[in-house]
């Protein structure tokens, strides 16, 4: 039992060693050339994914740097009237990864409802973030918002109001009108205890 246990643990780490040895060969497979410019590594690729992954339910925020933070993003029309489960995260954070694994048990508690999932994460510039932070997205369905980070955007969480950010996975819920509830929510593993935050903002 105790071996089969630590197999359950270990399973995301081994699904980030399989996507970035797939990632690396896949990398070394392309010519230079398709890595030339920074706009191509990050804009233009990120255009082509989005016009593809609206029917899947999983959507890049490419205009990233036009927020300067998190009340500029959570103010936006797309997401007005509804509740708003905010995950910060990280390509290389293997908590992260096992919160993944409760995100579409929790998506299909609220599939019919007015909540909206959005992943923040902080990634680097070159093509292999990219490819590695695509993988984790399709490998764990995480079907929501996805955006990048700018630096300032990233700083200016520590600013949020009642916010205890120490680091990453770190979740928060805003309510229908835009205001940040919960700095510190539950995370989906703890289940009941998060659900209790999101069915209180839907009454």
């Amino acid at each position: 039992m105790k071996a089969k246990s630590l197999f359950k643990k270990l399973i995301p780490y081994i699904l980030i060693l399989v996507i970035v040895v797939i990632n690396a060969c896949h990398n070394n497979s392309k010519t230079p050339t398709g890595y030339q410019t920074k706009k191509l590594a990050t804009n233009d690729s990120l255009e082509i994914k989005h016009s593809i992954s609206v029917a899947q339910k999983i959507i890049f925020i490419n205009n990233f740097n036009v927020y300067r933070n998190i009340s500029d993003l959570i103010r936006d029309s797309m997401f007005k009237n509804n509740v708003l489960y905010i995950d910060i995260w990280s390509t290389h954070c293997g908590p992260c990864l096992l919160e993944f694994q409760k995100s579409l048990e929790l998506k299909n508690r609220y599939k019919d409802k007015a909540v909206k999932f959005i992943y923040l994460v902080d990634i680097g510039d070159s093509p292999e973030y990219y490819s590695r932070w695509d993988s984790i997205i399709n490998v764990y369905k995480l079907y929501g918002y996805h955006m990048r980070m700018s630096d300032r955007f990233y700083n200016n969480i520590s600013s949020i109001s009642g916010i205890k950010f120490i680091g990453k996975p770190h979740f928060i819920v805003v309510d229908k009108n835009g205001h940040i509830v919960y700095p510190n929510a539950e995370r989906p593993s703890s289940k009941e205890k998060l659900y209790k935050q999101i069915d209180s903002l839907l009454l």
